[in-house]
């Protein structure tokens, strides 16, 4: 793993495009980042927001997730297709998710965008939001977030600090 900006062992093919996986918990900085790349982003929360008339208040419901996700990876696939660049813009905690997403573009250079920012930034960033995720489920996702690295598969593993 790197500190963004310095050079790592990278595996990157300057002839592939790449799908960049940004890694973190809410609030840690990564819709901000993907919003900065000139790359076609794809945003379960997007979609979420669309099926939930807003932000869920009341929790997530299965049914509509499974939708979600499907929207998601879909439209992945469709990008994917285009040869061009991709920030997939959601969390990412897990190594199952991650290789999920690799499957799903396996002609782009993969790229683990890991925002390493601290519980208590994220917590007070979220509470700012206009649909704070509850602080409980922010510190359930940073106790399951699994970092990434280049044995998992990763191309390149760049990490961003607050």
């Amino acid at each position: 793993m790197r500190e963004f900006g310095t050079p790592t062992r990278s595996s990157r093919n300057p002839d592939k495009p790449d799908l960049l996986i940004p890694i973190g918990i809410p609030a840690s900085g990564k819709s901000t980042w993907a919003d900065k790349q000139h790359s076609p982003i794809i945003c379960p929360d997007t979609y979420r927001r669309q099926v939930y008339g807003g932000a869920p208040t009341n929790g997530l419901i299965p049914d509509h997730e499974k939708e979600i996700w499907r929207w998601a990876y879909s439209q992945l696939n469709l990008a994917q297709q285009e040869r061009g660049s991709i920030v997939f813009d959601a969390t990412n905690l897990s190594q199952s998710r991650r290789t999920r997403l690799r499957n799903i573009a396996p002609n782009h250079n993969h790229v683990a965008v890991y925002f390493e920012t601290p519980l208590n930034l994220c917590l007070e960033r979220n509470a700012a939001r206009e649909y704070p995720v509850p602080e409980q489920v922010v510190a359930d996702m940073h106790s399951r977030l699994v970092p990434p690295t280049h044995d998992e598969g990763f191309d390149d593993v760049w990490i961003i600090h607050p």
